[in-house]
């Protein structure tokens, strides 16, 4: 069965407790985000595991289960479910991303190897100018290979947003060099580009709920 991982245990420094709620507990669409995501998922696995130290976070039907600790840099929000990672298909997910159902679909259906889902770019939907990255999925034989990837990552001192620095160097890149580079060349990505977005920071919350407002749910 494949396992499903809700990454959920950032600081959220950077969200700055905006609204008074954590980023995982905002309410969207009449739930909260991390509802949401439990139950996008629960559709396709009974097996969801929830990364938090927070009893706010428990949701009936989940496991909620505290992060490793350790000094893994930005690939913390990765490395610290590793002693949970199935032996069969895990999927790692982040916990303040919005799916739509059709990314949902898109991430469960893929089978390969291992795989990053992101978004390439900027987004005509939600107005976020830059790629992002919102889930990993990965077979049982690649658990120890991901682990050795991050090893060599922090023994670089490579700092900057985990999931893209681990992406890059699965794909044979070292460092990120140049805007001219080809990161996307070698595979090992799924493109989402849809309402599917993170909320780092508040910014990103009110420039999604604006673009909705503007264009539509769609």
């Amino acid at each position: 069965m494949t396992r499903i991982i809700i990454a959920a245990a950032g600081e959220g420094k950077r969200w700055n407790n905006f609204r008074n709620i954590p980023k995982h507990l905002i309410t969207i669409e009449n739930e909260t985000l991390l509802h949401r995501i439990y139950k996008q998922f629960r559709h396709f696995s009974d097996d969801i595991v929830i990364i938090s130290s927070d009893e706010r976070y428990a949701i009936e039907g989940a496991t909620l289960e505290p992060p490793m600790i350790g000094d893994w840099l930005d690939f913390g929000k990765i490395y610290s479910s590793s002693h949970l990672w199935s032996d069969e298909r895990t999927i790692i997910v982040f916990g303040d991303v919005y799916f739509t159902d059709e990314a949902v679909k898109k991430i469960m259906s893929n089978q390969d190897p291992y795989k990053f889902f992101m978004r390439k770019g900027p987004s005509k939907y939600t107005g976020k100018g830059h790629k992002e990255i919102f889930a990993l999925a990965f077979d049982g034989s690649m658990n120890e290979k991901i682990k050795q990837h991050i090893n060599e990552l922090v023994a670089a001192k490579q700092r900057g947003a985990g999931a893209w620095r681990l992406y890059l160097h699965m794909q044979g890149f070292k460092q990120q060099s140049s805007y001219y580079v080809d990161y996307f060349k070698n595979g090992g990505y799924i493109e989402i580009n849809d309402w599917t977005d993170d909320f780092d920071y508040p910014e990103d919350l009110l420039k999604w709920e604006k673009m909705r407002l503007k264009l539509g749910a769609k």
